[in-house]
């Protein structure tokens, strides 16, 4: 007895609940394959996880952590095309998952795409900037190739040292970048400030009195001179 706008407007509705009811169980379908991935993940079994995971997310492709998870057994496999294409996935769906994005450098650098490994490093930095690791990594990287450091790229290592002032490889790195640049000046800089941080680094010691000439060496010179010799005595 119905009118027929009444009778479209309930048969819009009726499909809508059963499109929302299929998603929902195609999604829980989803989970539970990720769910037993990881179990297998935990006990080791890799094969049987790729293919619960693989399965996860055949049924729903934005299953984010099921791509992760299947990213990093391929890493850990060291099957990195696999891996980063997994990982790219996951990305593409959740781009706010910090953590995604260091496993994705990793496979990039697996895969000997260094520049895709720094790109992922400064979004994995952008997101989670006390992430330690993450600076280590791009200051080995951009060390040794520093084609790579653009101005936002050490821009970020500056960064890392006011967040992590007390690793002195990282300070060492920081400046060897420059240097390799042509700024000695500033790498001269970076490895004095260094020094006043963590005196006792004998490494940073060395830097300073080779780009510094004896007459020029700033009084921190002596001073970590001095304290190391103290060191030695007392490790003695």
């Amino acid at each position: 007895a119905a009118n027929p706008v009444t009778k479209a407007v309930a048969l819009v509705i009726l499909v809508g609940c059963i499109g929302i009811f299929m998603w929902q169980g195609v999604w829980f379908a989803s989970e539970y394959e990720s769910f037993v991935g990881q179990k297998k993940i935990a006990a080791k079994n890799y094969e049987g996880a790729i293919k619960n995971l693989s399965a996860a997310l055949a049924l729903y492709p934005a299953n984010t952590e099921a791509g992760f998870r299947l990213g990093q057994v391929y890493l850990m496999q060291q099957r990195y095309k696999e891996s980063l294409k997994a990982l790219e996935k996951s990305l593409a769906a959740a781009s706010y998952y910090e953590e995604v994005y260091y496993q994705a450098a990793l496979a990039a650098l697996g895969t000997k795409d260094t520049k895709k490994a720094v790109h992922y490093l400064m979004d994995n930095l952008r997101l989670h900037p006390y992430h330690l690791q993450a600076y280590s990594l791009l200051a080995t990287l951009l060390q040794e190739n520093s084609i790579y450091a653009g101005t936002d790229e050490l821009a970020m290592l500056e960064r890392g040292l006011v967040l992590f002032p007390y690793e002195p490889n990282l300070w060492r790195q920081t400046g060897e970048i420059f240097q390799k640049q042509g700024d000695v000046e500033y790498a001269k800089d970076i490895y004095v400030r260094g020094l006043a941080v963590d005196t006792t680094d004998r490494k940073l010691l060395k830097r300073v009195e080779q780009l510094y000439p004896a007459s020029q060496r700033p009084p921190l010179v002596e001073q970590a001179k001095s304290l190391q010799a103290y060191q030695e005595k007392a490790t003695k």
